[in-house]
Formats: C-alpha cells, structure tokens, sequence
C-alpha cells in the first residue's frame, strides 16, 4: 500500500514505478500536484483521494487505466475537475465520487462509464451540476457541437437569409458507432 499525506510525499515518489501492488491513498491538506504519479498505469487495490484542501484536477494520474478494486474521490475541498483520469478503462470494483463542493468538470469518466468499464456500483452525488450523477456526466460530455452561419449570397446582393446551423457529434469519445445530426436546415 501507497499513502501519500504531503506534497513532498509525492515529490520524492520514484518515476520508474509504473504500477502499484495494494492501495493508492491520497489525503492531505498540501496536496497539490499528482504529476509524480504520471508513470502509473495499474494500481492492482482501491484508489482513494480524499480530503485534500489544494487539489484542483488530478492531471498526473494520466497513464492510469485499470484499477483492481474501487475508486473513491471524495471530500476535496477545492478539486474542480477529474482531468487526468483520461486515460482510465477499467475499474474492477466500484466507483464513488461524492462531496466534492467545487467539482463540475468530470469528462474525463465519460468512457469508463459509457462503456460500462466500472465492474460493480456506481455512486455519483454531492458535486457541482454537470458532475452529480452517471446520467448527467454522459448528457454533459457525449456531445461536440459546432454552430456555423453561412456567408452572405453574392448572388442575391449578400441580402440572403441569415440561418444558424448546428452540427452534434455524439458520444465522444465514441467506442463503435458515432451519431451525427444536423439541425436548422
């Protein structure tokens, strides 16, 4: 097992690891950067990051894509968005991320939840809008919209009728089929 409970805990962390065999626990009041983790691809136990006071995203957990047991992020007082955790596919347990107070940005779940690459339960609650539950992290992340208005019509003295189109591309990221719609025409 791997407890971090200070920044420089984390600051003295070997680079050439790239796999724990136990537990990740991440909790302190200093925590501000996981960048020396960027290496770990496995973490064969739970993940658990909670209760830090200085923790804005967890960029540095980039390489992570399986962990063997449970991932908690919970009570992070200033934790904004869950970027770093791109890279995640499977969790072999369950998934709890609750009372974070400032985090709206969770995108970066979207395909370990999409695809169904968390084992057993999903618990999602207590955080900003757009972070809240399962239903409204795919709703707010499974879309990339582009609004385009076209050039005015030399041919009718560039008095032509001025429409607003939007094109949607959903899921994103996508797995096997990719929906396009079109709208305003």
């Amino acid at each position: 097992n791997i407890s971090f409970s200070t920044q420089a805990q984390l600051d003295i962390w070997r680079l050439c690891y790239d796999a724990i065999d136990g537990n990740l626990f991440i909790s302190g009041q200093n925590i501000t950067d996981l960048s020396p983790l960027r290496n770990i691809k496995l973490v064969t136990g739970d993940v658990e990051i909670t209760n830090t006071q200085g923790l804005i995203s967890l960029n540095g957990l980039d390489s992570l894509s399986q962990i063997g047991r449970n991932l908690s992020i919970t009570y992070n007082k200033v934790l904004v968005t869950l970027d770093g955790l791109n890279a995640l596919t499977n969790i072999k347990g369950g998934m709890g991320i609750f009372y974070n107070n400032k985090l709206s940005k969770c995108c970066a779940i979207y395909h370990v939840l999409y695809s169904g690459g968390v084992n057993k339960y999903i618990s999602i609650s207590g955080n900003r809008l757009g972070c809240d539950n399962k239903s409204n992290i795919i709703n707010t992340c499974n879309k990339v919209s582009l609004t385009a208005r076209p050039i005015s019509n030399e041919q009718t003295d560039g008095f032509s009728e001025q429409k607003e189109y939007q094109l949607s591309v959903y899921p994103n990221p996508s797995i096997n089929e990719v929906n396009i719609s079109l709208t305003g025409i």
